[in-house]
């Protein structure tokens, strides 16, 4: 099999894989992007809602927190010097019903602890705001957005492949393992079914999306999928919201069945949570929405949108999320050590848990990594 180096290997061209090919080739490494596919962010990153998240949700101290809100206004500047469409539309959480108010004040407390700005409404500001809207009260997220997720990643690979990157389609990992002298090398199958060996000297990074657990030689350590269903408006012509509405977070995971609005206005909801524990092979997931979902949609988007009718609701897309125990994004060192352990030296760098913010938080995450590559 032929033998090949680079100084950098990233593993997948997704969001967040051109991002970190991106940053590690501005900082002067010869980094190949390994993708599977044949073209970028056609896995995860290609049934994503496209929100700019504000950062109000994650948990102190976790990295959804900090690079959610650090990503997020690299997001904004990157969108605005490449003329990227995007729009800081804003975003209503809402309380329904009184019993809700303890946890919509809890999460103003989280988002005023992070320094995210929040305001809180009465049902009459609301109502001035959104004419269609139902609710006792609500935060204001002014900082929330709405991107082109896809020009997004276009200008990251440009970018990457400027300062000299390059990005190696329908090129499948097959294994990968330590050298002797230190780097990783992977074996990889191209598009004609053969087999070619890539040694990254300085850095790899497993940035697989749903495919990243797949990477890792430790049995204890499972990625596993939860699918997040999304239903349009019939016709896309009724636009009722101007911002974005989401209901308190899901008790069992999610954000709620919230509604996201389009940069063409058009407004879709979703996702529901519909944990795959059975699936263990990425590539065997079902992407088809199924239309007995609907009814529960129903009852979800009334309590805020009232006046949605029978028969408004068509099954729209289905992505799919890879979620870890821990419930943060979680880097992992070749061995399995977190990134909060000592060891040194970039190494192979594995990203597990990437769901939401990932997209926000790509350009933070990207820098992150590309510390941690030159920490040694």
């Amino acid at each position: 099999e032929e033998k090949m180096e680079a100084e950098a290997v990233v593993i997948g061209a997704g969001v967040v894989g051109l991002a970190v090919a991106r940053t590690l080739s501005r900082r002067g490494l010869e980094t190949v992007v390994l993708e599977r596919l044949g073209s970028f962010g056609q896995g995860a990153s290609s049934r994503n809602s496209e929100v700019i998240h504000a950062g109000i949700y994650y948990r102190e101290g976790s990295l959804k927190e900090r690079l959610c809100i650090e990503g997020k206004a690299k997001l904004y500047d990157y969108c605005g010097a490449k003329g990227i469409s995007h729009r800081q539309c804003g975003k209503l959480v809402v309380a329904t019903s009184d019993d809700q108010i303890p946890k919509l004040r809890d999460l103003e407390m989280n988002a005023k602890r992070a320094n995210v700005e929040v305001e809180r409404l009465g049902k009459d500001a609301c109502r001035r705001l959104e004419p269609e809207l139902h609710c006792v009260e609500a935060l204001l997220s002014p900082t929330t957005g709405i991107v082109d997720s896809h020009a997004f990643m276009e200008a990251l690979a440009y970018d990457a492949e400027a300062n000299g990157a390059t990005i190696a389609y329908r090129s499948r990992v097959r294994s990968a393992a330590e050298e002797k002298g230190g780097g990783t090398a992977f074996q990889v199958e191209d598009d004609n079914g053969d087999l070619f060996r890539l040694t990254a000297t300085k850095v790899a990074v497993n940035a697989g999306g749903l495919h990243a657990g797949g990477l890792l030689e430790e049995p204890g350590r499972r990625v596993t999928f939860a699918k997040g269903n999304y239903f349009s408006l019939q016709g896309g012509g009724n636009k009722p919201f101007s911002r974005l509405v989401y209901p308190l977070p899901d008790p069992r995971g999610g954000l709620g069945i919230h509604a996201t609005v389009g940069l063409d206005g058009a407004v879709k909801f979703g996702p529901d949570v519909e944990f795959l524990d059975d699936v263990t092979d990425p590539d065997e997931l079902d992407y088809r929405v199924d239309e007995r979902r609907a009814p529960a949609f129903y009852e979800a988007i009334r309590r805020y949108y009232p006046g949605l009718r029978d028969g408004d609701l068509l099954p729209d897309y289905a992505g799919v999320r890879p979620k870890v125990r821990e419930g943060d994004f979680l880097i992992l060192r070749r061995g399995g050590t977190t990134t909060t352990s000592t060891s040194r030296g970039g190494g192979f760098i594995s990203l597990l848990g990437i769901e939401s913010p990932g997209l926000t938080a790509a350009l933070a995450l990207a820098d992150y990594v590309a510390d941690l590559a030159f920490d040694s």
